[in-house]
């Protein structure tokens, strides 16, 4: 009968270094980072979006206030004179700007253009101010921290001799003379915070005779 032999194969310990863990480890980090970074570039894009539209809601409301400068443009000589030319030529201040000449007008946002060499009117103004020298516009705006303000300065009487240099082809009337007082409307807007901000101009003549 044959012999069996048996052998045994003794099959040394592999100590364990922790590489699955340190993997693991590394893995939760990289998708950490990855997670953080989204949410910093989502808040960034939302706060990009959100100070996007506060600039179109500044600009559109002092959009309004453009509108409603000059719709107030268009109430000044309601009262005119007959003899409003003769008090031009006189050096006279026709009834249509006496609100300019008042002792309250620039307290009421109404000023005559200051000169050359003088800060202009509107950045003297103090827009945030509850009772600044301005205008307060009549529409209301939804949405905005404040609410829009304006103010008019006249700048010049323009007299027409013949031909009417702001409407150079004297469309929609016959050629003849007269005069047009030049307004300017500054408006101001903000947006949903006092942080967007916007200001607008616009100059306005008006053919008053």
């Amino acid at each position: 009968m044959p012999s069996v032999t048996t052998r045994c194969v003794s099959i040394p310990k592999v100590h364990q270094k922790g590489l699955a863990l340190f993997m693991s480890l590394v893995i939760l980090l990289v998708v950490t980072l990855l997670g953080v970074a989204s949410v910093q570039t989502t808040m960034m894009e939302e706060q990009m979006s959100r100070n996007s539209r506060d600039a179109n809601i500044a600009m559109l409301a002092a959009e309004s206030a453009i509108e409603d400068g000059e719709t107030y443009i268009e109430t000044l000589g309601a009262a005119q004179a007959a003899d409003d030319a003769a008090k031009l030529a006189a050096g006279e201040t026709p009834v249509e700007l006496l609100a300019f000449i008042d002792v309250d007008a620039e307290a009421n946002g109404l000023y005559f253009e200051a000169s050359s060499t003088a800060t202009p009117n509107w950045v003297g103004v103090v827009w945030s101010d509850p009772d600044g020298s301005y205008l307060s516009a009549s529409t209301s705006i939804a949405g905005v921290e404040t609410q829009p303000k304006y103010i008019i300065e006249y700048i010049k009487t323009v007299n027409v001799v013949e031909r009417d240099s702001i409407n150079v082809n004297n469309v929609g009337q016959s050629v003849v003379t007269g005069r047009s007082q030049i307004f300017r409307v500054t408006a101001f807007g903000t947006g949903g915070s006092a942080d967007a901000r916007a200001m607008l101009q616009s100059t306005y003549g008006r053919r008053l005779d």
